[in-house]
């Protein structure tokens, strides 16, 4: 979750997050994506809803990466999406967002998405 400067005052980016760390999260799927994506960073963010859940870290400053892996109710909409903050407070993200349906081999991606995806959403099978 981006952490502002001050939000009551005004400083910092004023942007909705993407990742709310609202809900409750399966600790299995936790810690796997942050052994595979994220653990230089020690954790990560999540937001879920009824029809995604999305892991990742977003930037909170200029020149911050975002990587956001979200699997989908639709496996293959499911996408990893990955960029740079080149605004100041982590704003004017540039990234690019691949989808399952996108990639032509088993990568680490498509084989985390395979062993998630019918745990998350065993009815969309």
């Amino acid at each position: 979750m981006k952490h502002r400067i001050a939000p009551n005052t005004g400083l910092g980016s004023s942007a909705k997050v993407e990742l709310n760390n609202q809900g409750e999260i399966n600790q299995g799927l936790a810690k796997e994506v942050i052994e595979m994506y994220f653990s230089k960073y020690d954790g990560c963010d999540f937001e879920i809803d009824n029809d995604k859940v999305s892991l990742g870290i977003e930037p909170t400053y200029q020149y911050d990466p975002l990587k956001i892996v979200t699997i989908t109710r639709n496996k293959n909409d499911s996408s990893l999406k990955i960029g740079r903050a080149f605004g100041p407070y982590g704003s004017k993200l540039v990234a690019k967002i691949k989808t399952y349906s996108e990639y032509k081999t088993k990568s680490k991606f498509v084989k985390f998405v395979d062993k998630w995806h019918p745990i998350i959403f065993p009815e969309a099978i």
